[in-house]
């Protein structure tokens, strides 16, 4: 999908189970890397999906391979409301480039 012609820019890309009330397991596809671990923004946005359809409430645990994510977005009437993240920092990655 990363590379269909709709996307001329290519697009990243979120599969999401809903598995109970306030659970959603995501997959990420980040375009130029595929498979990754996480993705944070796309945590927020799979919680307001499923809230646009009914499917979760005010916050949601975010599953994903490399952890767990609980988002928060409280939905007001007309009003636009942040949206928070909690969540572990882990290192994955430590390296130098010499330049």
């Amino acid at each position: 999908m990363e590379h269909d012609p709709q996307f001329p820019d290519r697009c990243n890309i979120e599969f999401v189970q809903v598995l109970a009330p306030g659970k959603l397991r995501m997959r990420v596809w980040e375009r130029g890397c595929g498979i990754t671990a996480a993705c944070g923004t796309g945590s927020c946005a799979a919680l307001i999906a499923a809230q646009k359809r009914d499917l979760a409430g005010n916050g949601a645990e975010i599953v994903l391979d490399g952890g767990e994510l609980f988002i928060r977005h409280d939905i007001l009437e007309n009003s636009e409301t942040p949206v928070f993240m909690t969540g572990s920092a882990n290192e994955i990655f430590n390296g130098e480039i010499s330049l």
